[in-house]
């Protein structure tokens, strides 16, 4: 039970349980919790982001519950994640529904569905782009891709732009950085000393409340891993707040 208070900076105030703590899991959600995981982890098997070998027999299995998570499959709309399916953070925001606006139109006949995308364009929409959110799940990637894992410094800074607000903090084992400029200087940094690096999930990106976490591995491709991490990030209003990186023994 969260109490909704109406003064101070205080915004709520969790009065149940009165130990504020989230009660444990019981058996059977540790149960189903463990069963997706283990498919999730077969599905990347003989992959480049998952344990060697053959691809798992388990590809041809369903789910072991309702998906709504990303996985390495994409045989059908029931492989994606909950924003994609339900036109989320990847498609434009539509009319009356955001801060984008335009218009879309579904198609849909027997063997086939059209979707017409028309945002608006007009002289305010670079200040509506400032104001677009994303999910925990893409800001999760992006940052590995378009922040950490982008060469070139251009395109790194749009990205940071986007998906970091403007007092987000950077904390990593050697030290803590504050505001869009110091990550966008240590992301140079760090990508200077081994350009030819790439960054790979090792597993589907994990939400819970406005905070997320992604493993990963990185290393030259075509070649073993030279070290791995977990990135645990905080979102608002969309975009990440703070970001905290742990280095993690290679799998």
């Amino acid at each position: 039970m969260v109490l909704i208070l109406s003064r101070g900076t205080r915004t709520s105030m969790i009065i149940d349980p009165p130990d504020g703590r989230i009660p444990p899991l019981t058996p059977e959600a540790e149960k189903t919790i463990a069963a997706k995981k283990e498919y999730l982890e077969a599905l990347l098997q003989g992959t480049s982001g998952g344990r060697p070998g053959p691809i798992s027999p388990r590809r041809s299995e369903r789910p072991p519950d309702y998906n709504l998570d990303r996985m390495n499959r994409s045989d059908g709309p029931e492989d994606r994640g909950g924003p994609e399916r339900c036109f989320g953070s990847n498609l434009p925001i539509l009319a009356q529904s955001g801060t984008f606006g335009g218009v879309a139109r579904i198609v849909q006949t027997p063997t086939a569905v059209g979707i017409t995308i028309l945002p608006c364009r007009d002289p305010i929409d670079a200040g509506r782009r400032e104001a677009m959110s994303y999910s925990i799940s893409t800001l999760l990637t992006r940052n590995l891709s378009d922040v950490f894992g982008e060469n070139d410094p251009a395109r790194r800074r749009a990205a940071i732009e986007e998906i970091f607000t403007e007092d987000c903090v950077f904390y990593e084992p050697r030290g803590v950085y504050y505001g869009r400029d110091e990550i966008d200087r240590v992301a140079g940094a760090i990508k200077a000393t081994h350009p030819d690096f790439r960054y790979q999930p090792i597993a589907v990106p994990e939400e819970i409340g406005n905070g997320g976490r992604v493993q990963w591995v990185s290393g030259r491709p075509g070649e073993p891993p030279a070290y791995a991490g977990t990135d645990f990030i905080i979102a608002r209003d969309g975009r990440i707040a703070a970001i905290y990186l742990f280095f993690d023994k290679l799998p």
